[in-house]
């Protein structure tokens, strides 16, 4: 352990630099050090800036391994790409591209349902669809086809799993005239320059689809933010904002969920306790604020115990990546996330004021770019962000007409006046 306190006391060192306390975040990771296996990479973005970062046991930024279900997020954003290259459309059905399907009388399925689990397919092969190393995924596709029966009308529910988004791919296939390997590559690897990522799980005719990645915590980070800036990648606009926004959309319209990895009522990474946490596009919509109706955050996560998550109110990317069982680590990746998070609210430049009576300050939940409140008091107020930096000086009276925040950046701040200090979140959609 002597080698991980000196690790810890170096890096704490560091990211002190950065303004945030994550004392609380190096305990929790600290204590569960041996949950993943003495062996994981930390690493937290906000607003595309490093403030925290640990390598243990021999895994850094640009270690590679095996990612499994992570891929999801990856091959989601692929067909996306081409949703907005115009090449489908996530409300096609299968049998458009691949007549072989309602010949069997599986045609009905959409892009949006093999994506999301809810296409009818079940979650679980009954064959080596998945692992194939000697058919094409044409031929796998075909097989499904011919071979495996619907669980489940389409729409009607979801079961997670691998089978629909194999089939996904061999549509990406044909309406790209190229491999998926070639597509993924072309509409994403190279201009993202995700080099350390590719499919290494299965065979490059046969590609694993839903869970055959290998990559590094760097690349992961890479992806995230291009999430977090809605499809901008170094200032070039490479999948429109409205096509990106689909990852952050429950795809399943809340249908019973008949199989899912996901823990029911998680008991952290889940402030506004929803009891069942549903799905996107190869993502996991983890919070969801019911009260704004707005989701805060999405995620990735695989078997093997890597997580890795895009929390757009506080404009913090964020990766764990480990070579484990989920099962066993999700809960305690769940704690580590929350303590980031908590790092992350705290303002040293609001604890030491005591609340009297509160100003009732609420975002517009269709947000058109002012923050309201209805109060009769009066006298001059701030706004200030996470780092304690005023960002508007302003007369509480102009809340009730809307103070314009519409430049600011999504996140947390705090409504400072003689009445005390109030929370906020900004729902601001600024490119």
């Amino acid at each position: 352990m002597k080698s991980y306190t000196f690790l810890f006391v170096f890096l704490f060192t560091t990211m002190a630099a950065f303004g945030q306390n994550f004392s609380q975040v190096d305990a929790v990771l600290q204590k569960n050090l041996p949950v993943y296996r003495n062996k994981v990479c930390v690493m937290v973005q906000q607003q595309g800036k490093p403030i925290y970062y640990r390598s243990i046991g021999g895994y850094d930024s640009v270690s590679v391994a095996a990612v499994a279900s992570v891929s999801k997020t990856f091959s989601g954003i692929l067909i996306l790409a081409l949703v907005d290259k115009g090449l489908l459309s996530l409300d096609d059905t299968l049998g458009k591209h691949l007549p072989i399907f309602t010949r069997y009388g599986k045609g009905s399925p959409t892009i949006r349902q093999l994506f999301s689990h809810s296409s009818g397919f079940p979650g679980d092969e009954t064959a080596d669809f998945l692992t194939s190393k000697t058919k094409t995924l044409e031929e796998v596709a075909n097989s499904i086809a011919e071979t495996v029966p619907f669980a489940y009308k389409p729409g009607k529910a979801f079961a997670y799993g691998g089978i629909s988004m194999q089939v996904a791919g061999r549509v990406a296939e044909v309406v790209t005239g190229k491999s998926w390997n070639q597509a993924f590559n072309e509409y994403l690897g190279r201009p993202l320059g995700l080099s350390k990522t590719d499919f290494c799980l299965s065979s490059p005719s046969n590609p694993r689809i839903a869970g055959g990645i290998c990559t590094s915590p760097k690349d992961i980070m890479i992806l995230a933010e291009f999430i977090l800036n809605k499809g901008k990648f170094k200032g070039k606009q490479l999948i429109g904002a409205n096509v990106m926004e689909e990852l952050w959309k429950d795809q399943t319209n809340k249908a019973p969920q008949l199989a899912s990895p996901y823990p029911d009522n998680p008991q952290n990474n889940n402030p506004y306790r929803a009891p069942i946490i549903y799905y996107g596009i190869g993502t996991w919509q983890d919070i969801y604020n019911p009260s704004t109706k707005y989701q805060e955050q999405i995620s990735g996560a695989g078997a093997f115990g890597t997580y890795f998550w895009v929390d757009r109110v506080r404009g913090v990317t964020g990766v764990v990546f480990m070579s484990s069982i989920s099962t066993i680590t999700t809960p305690f990746t769940f704690q580590l996330v929350d303590a980031i998070r908590e790092a992350l609210n705290v303002s040293t430049s609001t604890k030491a004021i005591v609340p009297q009576e509160r100003i009732r300050v609420f975002p517009n939940p269709a947000f058109s770019g002012r923050l309201y409140a209805r109060t009769d008091k009066q006298g001059p107020a701030l706004l200030v962000n996470l780092q304690g930096r005023v960002v508007s000086r302003f007369e509480l009276q102009q809340l009730n007409q809307g103070l314009d925040v519409h430049t600011l950046p999504t996140g947390v701040y705090f409504v400072k006046s003689a009445f005390g200090v109030e929370r906020v979140v900004l729902l601001t959609e600024v490119d």
